[in-house]
């Protein structure tokens, strides 16, 4: 609001309303024009979709002064704190040094972004980094001029960009200004159809062309009046003012508008007004928010912070080139979406999740999870913001359907079965957990309900609906079921199949029960629905549309059906009373809606903004009329109106928005490339070879479901899969040539221009040219050291193989002297083997031939011995001499030293070095001491050596004893052993 005092134009805001932050989240709210009565009872009950941005998410002042749309789609706004920049998702505050408050903006065709603030003018450009300048003009000032007012206005005219202040128009052409000066003191200013028009306090509103100021007669009655917006009406002009309503001037004349509309602006005081097309405009108020009228002034929606908008003071407002009205509050900035053919029922009424509507005797009922609504639609007492719906207290809870039967509304609901009275209800059912009603139509007074358990049959008796029975033989289930043409029950359950079930003719119990899944043709048991349509029953479930065969008993793929829908993923289906079919795949809603020729518009463009936001399962659509629909969602219900269409194919723009090296996080781009517009084609340096991408799309409806596909060009092969997120990041790329392209698609599957984002990384250092030219230096350095190395080791290897082959010459020389003497050791060692076996042989020659001597020795003396004892008994003389003669000969032979020479020859070749040791360490001995040195040698026994030598074996040891003083041993050493020995 603004006061003027003393002819001095200052404006402060009275009394604004406390602050409401309201969470971004899109809400649903108007519905424009209904057809009929009942149409015109329901506009105070639906809102335009309404997007809220506080302060919180793009960080800036509360109040927005202006706001302005550039050719490129960005959106600006003048702040208190600045100018924001909005590109659909990122929000940027572009500050002004010692300057905060941004009254004014305009972004023109030129690129340049005109913003008016306190004591200073001028205008942003983008310089090559993206990144936006701000250029004041206040040196084109003239002398004495410098110090200027707060500029409310800026307008693109014919006589040049206009700033508007209370005191004086300053005009920018050619790169210089003209100040023209307010006759009396300015208000504000409007353009209009190339021509500018301002109120001047003492000579009413003004037309400024050509540099020069014309009153427009019939206007000065108009003085002191804070006039907030003209328009054109008609070939006429609206002029809507702060306190004093909406005037309408015509011929020169003015003339008060006496509507519904004014009455309203008049109590609630209009702050900013808008054309929104030729039929309706929208009013700005600083106590009341936002009403919307038609030219008549019947009003059509009221909105304010009870349905949707953040503060009921609107400061601002346009129109964006998709048809969007944006809202400048005294604290956020809403986005209201009042081209769509959908608007939300009822906003910030906590109704929860949508399951069920009717209108009845002239009732609106709306059945959620959390309870049962109601609002009476002809009460024209209640406000028009929504708030009039009201709980029906003994139905909290889930209410899970709404039937009109006759002129009796039924509900089913989590406690049980209701009628519905106004306000009041009445329980005819005491069992829990009722789904759905159906009518036979053979019997009208019949009605079979669904519930948790089974069925239940309720009759009507002397005009009242009373529960009957509850229908014992079957306890499935039951929420989706229909009867055919002959009143058999089809009903579908989630998890298991379908059942057809016969009833007797009282319809209280089942005669036949017939139970369907894949073992009788279907392709699966789980999450198969029934539907009703074109008078068939036909099941639907993700592997297509089915319908009974009766010839076979069995389920069968309907063709029919199928082709109808498309051959899509259809799981769910209705058709309404007017034979509109509805039907629900891949979590979207698509509309076939009949028309007179009995074909079928297909509608599903205006849903896609509602895709994945339907309750599973328990989809709904009530027809208001033939052209206005309730349609449930999670958040409660929306109103779809096919006769208004909304352009859908509209292209928007997409933006790269920055790109930071993720290695120094340094910004390289910092604003909006869009496309056909190239970049300055950085050269980064090999270090600085991690990019991160950060882009966005400027699609303001639904701009949370806009996705984004990539491909880097010189690194991918292909693009990306489409998601929603509004960045890439690359890291440790390869030095070369690359683009980054980016396409956006948003909710309709409309497409973007590829926007690219050139750019090149040089190589390492050690992959640059002087790096190369160093390399060849090196190359030729080290290849002529190699060269000289490898001469100089090619001698060295000559003079190393002679000493080698000369060292190997010696070594075999050794080798084979050291081979001869082994070979000579293996000869001796073979001689000296082929000795010991002959010194073997003589040794046991040597001891056979002595124990030959020692047996003969032994026989002969025995013989000697048996003689000489018969010697002595013979008598005869003769035979005594032949006797003594035969034992001298038997001394001779035992005594014949031939025999002890054939000994002594035999030990000789076997101990030969042992009696010449024997000889030269005891030259003393005597040849007795050697024969019996060499029979120990021999370990011959004292008995056997008495033997060989003929003597007794005292002599023996006499002998033995000889020897020992020969050899000098002493008493303890063995003789025997000594003589081995040697």
């Amino acid at each position: 609001m603004v006061a003027i005092e003393n002819n001095k134009f200052q404006y402060f805001l009275a009394s604004f309303f406390k602050v409401l932050f309201v969470k971004n989240i899109l809400v649903w709210l108007l519905l424009f024009l209904f057809c009929g009565e009942l149409n015109a009872q329901l506009t105070n009950t639906s809102f335009p979709i309404i997007k809220n941005f506080d302060r919180s998410e793009y960080n800036a002042g509360m109040q927005t002064w202006m706001i302005s749309q550039a050719p490129n789609d960005l959106m600006y706004f003048a702040n208190n704190q600045g100018l924001l920049e909005f590109d659909g998702h990122n929000w940027e505050l572009h500050g002004l040094a010692g300057y905060t408050n941004v009254r004014s903006v305009l972004a023109a065709e030129n690129g340049k972004i005109y913003v008016g603030l306190s004591d200073n003018f001028g205008y942003f450009v983008t310089d090559s980094t993206g990144r936006k300048q701000f250029y004041s003009l206040l040196h084109l000032l003239p002398p004495g001029h410098q110090n200027i007012e707060e500029i409310w206005r800026i307008y693109n005219t014919s006589d040049g960009v206009v700033y508007q202040t209370f005191n004086e128009l300053i005009v920018l052409k050619n790169n210089k200004v003209t100040i023209y000066k307010a006759p009396t003191g300015f208000y504000l200013s409007y353009h209009i159809n190339n021509s500018l028009y301002i109120l001047d306090w003492g000579e009413g509103v003004l037309e400024f062309k050509n540099g020069e100021f014309h009153r427009l007669k019939g206007t000065k009655k108009l003085p002191n009046t804070e006039v907030a917006a003209i328009m054109p009406f008609g070939k006429d002009l609206m002029i809507a003012t702060a306190g004093k309503g909406v005037f309408i001037y015509s011929d020169n004349n003015i003339t008060k508008w006496e509507t519904p509309s004014n009455e309203f602006l008049l109590e609630h005081q209009i702050y900013s007004a808008l054309r929104l097309d030729e039929n309706y405009i929208a009013f700005g108020t600083i106590q009341k928010g936002l009403l919307i009228c038609d030219n008549e002034g019947n009003i059509v929606a009221q909105i304010d912070k009870s349905t949707g908008l953040q503060n009921n003071t609107i400061l601002s407002m346009t129109l964006d080139k998709s048809g969007n009205l944006w809202l400048g509050t005294n604290n956020g900035i809403d986005l209201l979406n009042i081209n769509s053919p959908i608007s939300q029922l009822g906003f910030n009424l906590g109704f929860g999740s949508g399951y069920s509507a009717a209108i009845h005797k002239n009732v609106l009922y709306l059945g959620t999870n959390q309870g049962l609504y109601f609002k009476y639609l002809d009460d024209e007492r209640i406000e028009r913001n929504g708030s009039n719906f009201k709980p029906i207290a003994r139905l909290k809870g889930q209410v899970w359907s709404l039937k009109l039967i006759g002129d009796e509304l039924f509900c089913g609901h989590n406690k049980g079965a209701y009628l519905i009275y106004g306000s009041e209800v009445k329980k005819i059912g005491k069992i829990p957990g009722t789904w759905m009603y159906m009518q036979s139509e053979k019997y009208p007074n019949r009605i079979i309900a669904g519930t948790y358990t089974g069925l239940i049959l309720f009759e009507k008796v002397d005009g009242k609906w009373l529960f009957k029975k509850r229908i014992f033989d079957f306890k499935e289930s039951s929420r989706m079921m229909f009867f055919d043409e002959d009143e058999t029950i089809w009903m579908s359950h989630g998890f298991k199949g379908v059942f057809k079930i016969k009833l007797n003719e009282t319809y209280d119990s089942i005669v036949e029960n017939n139970f369907y899944n894949t073992k009788k043709g279907f392709y699966t048991d789980y999450g198969i629905n029934i539907a009703k349509l074109q008078n068939q029953i036909v099941f639907l479930s993700s592997y297509g549309v089915f319908k009974y065969d009766a010839t076979n008993d069995t389920i069968v793929s309907s063709t029919y059906f199928n082709n109808f829908f498309g051959n899509t993923n259809t799981n769910y289906a209705l058709e309404d009373i007017y034979g509109n079919i509805w039907s629900y795949n891949d979590f979207s809603l698509t509309a076939k809606l009949i028309k007179k020729d009995g074909s079928y518009k297909t509608v599903t463009m205006p849903f896609k903004q509602l895709k994945g936001r339907f309750i599973e399962g328990f989809q709904f659509v009530y027809p208001i009329n033939e052209s206005n629909f309730f349609i449930s969602f999670e958040d409660g219900f929306v109103i779809y109106d096919s006769e208004k269409e909304a352009n859908h194919n509209i292209p928007f723009n997409l933006y790269l928005n920055k790109v930071i090296l993720s290695n120094t996080d340094s910004t390289i781009y910092d604003g909006h490339l869009f496309a056909n517009k190239t970049n300055n084609k950085p050269l980064l340096e090999f270090e600085n070879n991690s990019l991160h991408f950060y882009f966005s799309a400027v699609h303001f409806e639904n701009p949370q479901k806009v996705e984004f596909a990539t491909f880097l060009e010189g690194y991918d092969e292909n693009w990306s899969n489409w998601e929603s997120r509004y960045d890439r990041e690359f890291t440790n790329l390869p030095e070369g040539n690359y683009a980054f392209h980016i396409k956006a698609r948003n909710i309709y599957n409309i497409e973007t221009e590829a926007v690219v984002y050139y750019f090149n990384i040089k190589p390492p250092w050690t992959r640059t040219t002087m790096a190369y030219l160093l390399y060849a230096g090196n190359f030729l350095i080290v290849a002529l050291l190699l060269i000289f190395a490898v001469r100089k080791r090619i001698n060295y290897l000559k003079l190393h193989e002679e000493r080698v082959q000369k060292q190997k010459y010696i070594e075999r020389e050794k080798e084979l002297q050291n081979e001869a003497l082994v070979a000579e050791k293996e000869i001796i060692r073979l001689k000296n083997e082929q000795l010991q076996g002959t010194l073997k042989t003589k040794d046991k020659e040597l001891a056979n031939s002595t124990m030959d001597t020692i047996k003969k020795n032994k026989f002969l003396i025995s013989l000697k011995k048996d003689m000489q004892k018969n010697n002595a008994e013979m008598k005869s003389e003769a035979a005594k001499s032949q006797n003594k003669k035969l034992v001298r000969k038997i001394d001779n032979e035992i005594n014949n030293e031939k025999n002890w020479k054939v000994f002594e020859t035999h030990f000789t070749n076997v101990h030969e070095e042992f009696l010449s040791k024997l000889k030269q360490q005891y030259p003393q001995i005597s040849p007795a001491e050697l024969r019996l040195c060499a029979c120990l040698r021999m370990n011959i026994s004292s008995k056997e050596i008495a033997s060989l030598l003929n003597i007794s074996v005292r002599g023996v040891e006499a002998s033995r004893y000889r020897l020992r003083k020969a050899l000098d041993l002493d008493r303890e050493t063995n003789l025997t052993d000594f003589i081995l020995t040697i």
